[in-house]
């Protein structure tokens, strides 16, 4: 999400959480065409194709089988149905959960919200969040996954390129592939925003889980576990510690 485009969004969530409007029922987005909309929701029928979607103060429902351009949204979630796709998504204070067999061509970026995503995702670009977490079984994302407090939960996953995380816990398991390196990056600024509570962010590579390329731990707090059946590259600003069974945190 770039600089100018964040700082849109943000000062847009601030007036609208000012403003506190009433957010009135969802418009009906007509095939072919873009929903563009303040303060009202937006909703896209089942197997309907549309073009972009952009909702300030609302959320955003897209039902099964439909194809959607880019869809952007501050202060409010964004729904997805089975066997939707999409170009890309964009959100400022609101989550997306997404039913099965989701297909984004582009990346999805968060601020505060997390990402659910249903079985069979494939995400052809990068997954970047702030505070949201992210959880994805048995799908691809196609480059790099970046978050800065929230977790990662990814199960029978492939990850093109990187993952990096300041504080956010990282689950790489039930053999996911992971093709570039994992990263994790010392904390600055505010970047351990626990309340008072003192953060550490743990990495737990799963049994039959696969890092090919390096570990790198840059936080000497960082706790990283790794199943005796699982296999990742260079290791270096940590000790790692091996474990059978579950995992042990």
């Amino acid at each position: 999400m770039n600089e100018q485009r964040f700082a849109q969004s943000l000062i847009a969530a601030l007036i609208a959480g000012a403003i506190a409007a009433p957010v009135v029922a969802g418009t009906l987005v007509a095939p072919g065409s873009s929903g563009d909309s303040v303060n009202k929701g937006l909703e896209v029928a089942p197997n309907t194709q549309v073009r972009d979607l952009d909702s300030v103060n609302g959320g955003i429902d897209v039902g099964d089988g439909a194809s959607v351009g880019s869809i952007d949204s501050v202060n409010g979630g964004i729904d997805l149905g089975d066997n939707v796709s999409a170009e890309s998504i964009e959100t400022v204070n609101g989550g997306v959960e997404a039913g099965d067999n989701l297909r984004l061509r582009g990346d999805i970026e968060s601020v505060n919200g997390s990402l659910d995503f249903g079985p069979g995702a494939e995400i052809g670009g990068s997954v970047e969040t702030v505070n949201g977490g992210l959880s994805l079984r048995q799908g691809g994302i196609g480059r790099d996954i970046s978050t800065v407090n929230g977790g990662l939960d990814l199960r029978a996953v492939r990850v093109g390129g990187n993952i990096e995380t300041v504080m956010g816990r990282v689950d790489l398991l039930e053999a996911s592939v992971l093709s570039g390196n994992l990263v994790v990056r010392k904390p600055t600024g505010n970047s351990n925003w626990g309340w008072g509570k003192k953060r550490v962010p743990i990495i737990v590579i799963g049994e039959g889980s696969r890092v090919q390329g390096e570990i790198i731990v840059e936080n000497d707090e960082a706790e990283v576990y790794v199943h005796e059946k699982a296999s990742v590259g260079k290791v270096s600003g940590v000790e790692i510690r091996r474990y059978s069974g579950v995992p042990p945190v």
